[in-house]
């Protein structure tokens, strides 16, 4: 990725979101951020695909996604989101920190297992 590349990302992330309405500002925001995070973790991912790079890339690509959805829904239609509460847990109806918790730990677990050289 050429620097220019990640400078507009990083960019477009700091100040995209003054662009939006201001009821959408903080969403515009994380949808920004995530953006910014994949492109990123792309480029990494572009240059060193091991397993390990890929689980890790799968993971926080899965969660950046979820973001970005879950800021889009939001705008389209809000829904009740309790003081302290995750925005998309609150709509999923559980916590979604212990399943991402979950994942994160087998993710883990398969980058810390080793790999027969027998293949």
């Amino acid at each position: 990725m050429d620097l220019s590349i990640a400078f507009l990302l990083v960019i477009g992330r700091h100040y995209g979101w003054q662009l939006a309405p201001a009821d959408n500002a903080a969403d515009f925001w994380n949808i920004g951020a995530s953006v910014s995070i994949l492109g990123l973790a792309a480029h990494a991912w572009l240059r060193d695909r091991r397993l390990d790079s890929g689980v890790m890339l799968a993971i926080l690509g899965a969660h950046e996604v979820a973001v970005i959805a879950a800021s889009l829904a939001w705008m389209a239609e809000p829904w009740p989101v309790p003081e302290g509460a995750a925005m998309l847990s609150s709509w999923a109806g559980f916590d979604l920190a212990k399943l991402g918790g979950l994942v994160v730990l087998l993710g883990i677990v398969a980058i810390l297992k080793p790999v027969s050289s027998d293949r």
